[in-house]
Protein backbone atom coordinates (compact mmCIF):
# COMPACT_ATOMS: atom_id res chain seq x y z
CA UNK A 1 0.00 0.00 0.00
CA UNK A 2 1.27 3.44 -0.89
CA UNK A 3 1.55 6.22 1.01
CA UNK A 4 -1.13 8.84 -0.36
CA UNK A 5 1.69 11.59 0.68
CA UNK A 6 4.39 11.13 -1.64
CA UNK A 7 5.71 12.94 -4.43
CA UNK A 8 6.14 10.80 -7.34
CA UNK A 9 9.16 12.76 -8.92
CA UNK A 10 11.24 13.48 -5.07
CA UNK A 11 14.45 12.82 -5.40
CA UNK A 12 17.21 12.02 -2.60
CA UNK A 13 20.59 13.24 -2.80
CA UNK A 14 23.46 10.82 -4.01
CA UNK A 15 26.88 11.76 -4.41
CA UNK A 16 27.48 9.52 -7.19
CA UNK A 17 24.07 9.93 -9.46
CA UNK A 18 22.84 13.08 -8.00
CA UNK A 19 19.73 11.49 -6.76
CA UNK A 20 17.56 8.05 -6.19
CA UNK A 21 15.27 7.02 -7.99
CA UNK A 22 11.34 7.94 -7.19
CA UNK A 23 10.94 3.65 -6.67
CA UNK A 24 13.69 4.00 -3.69
CA UNK A 25 12.43 7.04 -2.22
CA UNK A 26 8.80 5.57 -2.09
CA UNK A 27 10.19 2.33 -0.55
CA UNK A 28 12.35 4.53 2.02
CA UNK A 29 8.46 6.17 2.94
CA UNK A 30 6.68 2.96 2.98
CA UNK A 31 9.16 1.42 5.31
CA UNK A 32 8.58 4.64 7.75
CA UNK A 33 4.60 4.60 7.15
CA UNK A 34 4.75 0.44 8.59
CA UNK A 35 7.06 1.57 11.47
CA UNK A 36 4.75 4.23 12.66
CA UNK A 37 1.70 1.70 12.01
CA UNK A 38 3.58 -0.92 14.14
CA UNK A 39 3.73 -3.61 10.36
CA UNK A 40 7.27 -3.94 9.64
CA UNK A 41 7.40 -7.70 11.66
CA UNK A 42 10.41 -6.64 12.95
CA UNK A 43 12.26 -4.88 9.70
CA UNK A 44 14.77 -2.63 10.67
CA UNK A 45 16.84 0.22 9.39
CA UNK A 46 20.38 0.12 9.79
CA UNK A 47 23.95 1.73 7.67
CA UNK A 48 27.27 0.69 7.62
CA UNK A 49 30.10 0.12 5.05
CA UNK A 50 30.75 -2.64 2.88
CA UNK A 51 27.36 -4.94 1.63
CA UNK A 52 24.91 -6.64 4.14
CA UNK A 53 24.91 -9.59 2.08
CA UNK A 54 26.56 -12.47 4.66
CA UNK A 55 27.64 -9.85 7.24
CA UNK A 56 24.22 -8.38 8.86
CA UNK A 57 21.76 -10.50 9.94
CA UNK A 58 18.21 -9.24 9.72
CA UNK A 59 14.08 -10.23 8.72
CA UNK A 60 13.36 -9.44 5.23
CA UNK A 61 11.88 -6.45 4.90
CA UNK A 62 15.22 -4.68 6.27
CA UNK A 63 16.58 -1.63 4.34
CA UNK A 64 20.68 -1.13 4.76
CA UNK A 65 22.37 2.05 4.25
CA UNK A 66 25.84 1.42 2.88
CA UNK A 67 27.80 4.47 3.58
CA UNK A 68 30.26 3.87 1.22
CA UNK A 69 28.42 2.81 -1.24
CA UNK A 70 28.66 3.61 -5.25
CA UNK A 71 26.11 3.97 -7.85
CA UNK A 72 23.17 1.85 -7.74
CA UNK A 73 24.90 -0.14 -4.07
CA UNK A 74 23.83 2.53 -1.54
CA UNK A 75 20.85 1.51 -0.55
CA UNK A 76 20.39 -2.46 0.04
CA UNK A 77 16.23 -4.53 0.43
CA UNK A 78 16.95 -7.75 1.99
CA UNK A 79 14.29 -9.07 0.18
CA UNK A 80 14.87 -13.38 1.34
CA UNK A 81 16.13 -15.94 3.46
CA UNK A 82 17.18 -15.79 7.07
CA UNK A 83 20.10 -14.71 8.68
CA UNK A 84 22.83 -12.44 6.78
CA UNK A 85 21.81 -13.47 3.80
CA UNK A 86 19.19 -12.11 0.56
CA UNK A 87 20.37 -8.93 0.80
CA UNK A 88 19.58 -7.28 -2.97
CA UNK A 89 20.69 -4.12 -4.13
CA UNK A 90 18.22 -1.43 -5.68
CA UNK A 91 20.00 2.31 -5.29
Amino acid sequence: MKAPFLPTTARIADPDRGYLAPKVWTLFFEFFARLFRGETNGATMTWGTGSPEGVVPQPVASLFFRTDGASGTTLYLKTSGTGNTGWEAIG
